[in-house]
């Protein structure tokens, strides 16, 4: 039943048309599950989440980390997006001895549309969405208020929602099947949920392009999710820090250009390389000797600042992952910002060669 990130807003999505950023939050938080203490990843040793933020305010498209989507219709005050969202939601059966037996319950990713109106008294946004990987196979709606108060850096937003969740969710994540069945874990079927929650959003403008925030939530489960034999707890706490740092003159309205409206595509073909990452940049191009794998795919980028000293560039690039049977072959999708600089030859306007650093997700 993790609804944090409903709650959760990046400050730069306050930002004007045209900002980008990136960023990191480390997501802490309490799991609903009988023996597992927080939502760490059971293959790790840390009891919270890095969660890159990848950012971007435009006028048609927009991506605040956990959240991406298309402005369809933003006049003054109404809002309607048809957006992306990451769930968090996950059942790991090597978290604790009790969950031994049950099958793994995955992250995906929802899509719907969100609708807002903003005003003096506050916003009121209502979303629906469904599972877009045909995971869980179900449909959340929340409709959430907020008010933001703000003085000089600093901006408190405390928020209010009710949220739906329809049987398939809450069965794919708190139900238990006949084969997953045993004396202290009956079979179980949840009905479909509704309850609410409650958060606190607060950032501070550090300099001119950091932001730092504190973002918690807390949710009071439905008693169907409650009475499942998987959960021990009544209510959930959760919690995002982190910071994001505008690139280029994102605030500097006055000195934005109208020329990032460039598009570029290019073809990605690879194949595993024998010798580091560092030895790549140096030209070091020679084919793994044992690992015989490739991949083939499509890079997509949009100019989104002309910069004096480099271009900035918002990328989305597909792969297929060629594995040639070390494991079974898989599509990546990526997600990123891109710096990209220019190399000259001396004494000379002649660009030799580009370079860039992108981070993403």
């Amino acid at each position: 039943m993790r609804a944090e990130w409903l709650l959760f807003e990046s400050p730069f999505a306050k930002d004007e048309p045209g900002s980008v950023g990136i960023g990191y939050a480390l997501r802490f938080g309490q799991s609903p599950y009988v023996g597992v203490g927080n939502i760490g990843n059971v293959n790790s040793d840390y009891s919270y989440d890095l969660v890159p933020l990848y950012l971007y305010e435009g006028d048609y498209l927009f991506a605040r980390g956990t959240e991406a989507g298309i402005h369809l219709f933003q006049p003054s005050r109404f809002n309607l997006d048809f957006l992306f969202r990451y769930r968090f939601d996950r059942l790991q059966a090597d978290s604790s001895e009790f969950l031994e037996g049950m099958e793994e319950r995955y992250q995906t990713v929802d899509t719907g549309l969100g609708l807002s109106f903003k005003d003096d008294w506050g916003e009121l946004k209502l979303t629906a969405v469904t599972d877009l990987l045909g995971r869980h196979k179900g449909q959340e709606v929340d409709l959430t208020y907020r008010y933001a108060f703000a003085r000089g850096r600093w901006s408190i937003t405390p928020a209010l929602g009710l949220v739906y969740q329809s049987r398939n969710l809450t069965d794919y994540y708190y139900g238990v099947t006949a084969q997953e069945a045993r004396a202290d874990r009956p079979a179980y079927t949840p009905d479909s949920a509704l309850f609410w929650r409650a958060g606190l959003n607060s950032s501070y403008q550090f300099l001119d392009n950091w932001n730092l925030f504190a973002n918690f939530s807390y949710d009071v489960l439905d008693d169907t999710v409650k009475d499942s034999p998987l959960t021990e707890r009544s209510n959930l706490f959760s919690a995002y820090l982190g910071a994001s740092y505008a690139l280029g003159n994102a605030r500097d309205v006055a000195t934005r250009t109208e020329d990032t409206k460039l598009w570029s595509w290019r073809v990605n073909v690879g194949y595993t390389v024998q010798d580091t990452f560092s030895q790549v940049l140096l030209g070091n191009f020679k084919q793994h000797r044992e690992v015989d794998t490739y991949l083939a795919g499509i890079t997509l980028g949009r100019l989104l600042k002309d910069g004096k000293r480099g271009d900035i560039w918002g990328r989305f690039s597909v792969n297929r992952r060629f594995e040639n049977d070390f494991q079974k072959d898989f599509t990546e999708y990526a997600a990123y910002v891109m710096t990209m600089g220019s190399g000259y030859a001396p004494w000379t306007n002649r660009e030799l060669f580009r370079f860039g650093f992108g981070i993403g997700i």
